[in-house]
């Protein structure tokens, strides 16, 4: 005989067995969806991965392009040396990659750049109005030539900017700008050799 009450509680705790049935059959769906579905990520990843380059690892120029000249850059602006730092920077971050060797004559690729603008702009201030951080701001023409034959590879103008602090001391201020344009300087190097050795 089923004690008083069995049937009762019986029914009382249905709608709760309900429920975690419901829950194991979603939880067995979702786990067979996601079976099914790892096949057909898996493929695609291997499909984009046949034609991702790790940066530093390869290059879209042709095999022919193994060395570039990279001449002192021309100086459009007038400021003092200007061309001395981009032209450096520009010529370690080719150093850095080691794609391409750098060498002085017989290079079978050409960079070449001009200084078109340089600006210095203010962009933050104290309470008493004085300038606080101000912006470099630098526009470079810049022309890449196969000269394995194929003539101009490339020409375009970039745009690079960089920020930086000042305090109230004269030469504080003239260090934090020469560091600033520095870094600019670097980081146009960076956009050049992405553009040409990478294709971005």
């Amino acid at each position: 005989m089923e004690p008083a009450g069995a049937g009762g509680a019986a029914d009382r705790h249905r709608p709760a067995l309900l429920r975690l049935h419901r829950r194991a059959r979603l939880e067995l769906r979702r786990k067979n969806f996601l079976n099914r579905l790892l096949p057909i990520f898996l493929t695609v990843l291997l499909a984009a991965g046949c034609s991702y380059r790790l940066a530093g690892q390869g290059s879209i120029l042709p095999d022919t392009i193994k060395s570039v000249g990279i001449p002192v850059f021309e100086n459009d602006v007038q400021q003092p040396n200007l061309d001395i730092t981009v032209t450096h920077a520009v010529t370690e971050t080719f150093l850095r990659d080691g794609r391409l060797a750098v060498v002085d004559g017989g290079a079978d690729s050409l960079l070449q750049g001009t200084i078109k603008s340089y600006t210095l702009e203010p962009v933050a201030f104290d309470t008493l109005n004085r300038v606080t951080q101000y912006r470099v701001k630098l526009m470079v023409n810049v022309k890449f030539t196969d000269n394995t034959g194929k003539g101009i590879a490339l020409e375009r103008d970039l745009r690079v900017q960089w920020d930086y602090n000042v305090g109230t001391a004269i030469t504080s201020a003239e260090a934090a700008r020469n560091q600033a344009v520095l870094e600019a300087a670097r980081y146009l190097g960076d956009r050049i050799a992405g553009m040409i050795l990478d294709g971005f």
